[in-house]
């Protein structure tokens, strides 16, 4: 017998094992970034070929609040959402906690609607989400030990 949870897994596991390729180039451009000072041109070029990669890997806006998007914008959308939200949090990340706060706090509004949506897929994201970010937090405090 498989429970909910691992069936949810199975089936998105391709969209995630998708997506991992996307994951390492942000990971890799924010390292570079960290570790020799990235030029903001290469920063966005980095994030802009993850949001491309998730874009191919099924990461994809279908509906806005339930309104249907149209095909020829779903991907254009999609980047500019991926790569606006990555700047978000790297322009908050200056102070001790606020970008692991914020993300703490939309992590949990998410993982309520996935709650209020019966969406397993949305809650099992979060709440692996919820529980990083809270054993983040505790080191990211002021005075910040790890950032």
């Amino acid at each position: 017998m498989e429970f909910g949870g691992a069936r949810t897994l199975s089936r998105n596991l391709p969209v995630v094992l998708g997506a991992l390729p996307a994951v390492m180039v942000v990971f890799c451009t924010g390292l570079a970034d960290d570790l020799r000072g990235l030029k903001p041109w290469q920063k966005l070029l980095g994030e802009g070929l993850a949001a491309g990669m998730a874009c191919w890997a099924g990461v994809v806006i279908h509906s806005i609040s339930g309104y249907p998007v149209p095909p020829w914008l779903a991907y254009p959308l999609t980047i500019a959402w991926l790569i606006g939200c990555t700047n978000a949090v790297n322009l908050i990340d200056g102070v001790d906690g606020l970008a692991t706060g914020v993300g703490l706090f939309a992590a949990i509004t998410t993982f309520i609607a996935g709650l209020l949506m019966g969406n397993y897929s949305l809650q099992l994201a979060t709440v692996a989400l919820i529980g990083a970010l809270l054993g983040f937090l505790r080191y990211n405090f002021n005075p910040a030990s790890i950032f």
